[in-house]
């Protein structure tokens, strides 16, 4: 009795170990998914727009840059994701060209 109970115990934690692993994988494709949906739309709005854009990442935090320009301080871009597929990328990077557009950088 006491073999197979420590049979069964085994099995859990190899099972836990098993699904950890496996949320893990999950976690790594959701991550590449997103950033390859994140380069897609990035490549849109540069050719819809004909600007050069970057999102670059640093101590935590991101930043938005339009043809060198720091156009979105590191505060206010918390989830890279959210922000390029909600749409405020392309608010932001409107307002900068209407901005240049009027000579006010």
């Amino acid at each position: 009795m006491f073999k197979r109970i420590k049979k069964l115990e085994n099995e859990i934690k190899d099972s836990k170990i098993e699904i950890k692993d496996l949320k893990e994988k999950l976690y790594d494709l959701k991550e590449k998914l997103y950033e390859n949906l994140d380069k897609q739309k990035i490549n849109e709005l540069s050719k819809k727009y004909k600007v050069k854009i970057n999102v670059i990442y640093e101590y935590g935090r991101y930043s938005l840059k339009i043809n060198n320009h720091t156009v979105v301080d590191k505060k206010y871009i918390t989830n890279c994701h959210e922000y390029i597929q909600r749409g405020e990328l392309e608010r932001d990077i409107k307002a900068f060209l209407y901005k240049s557009n009027k000579g006010e950088k």
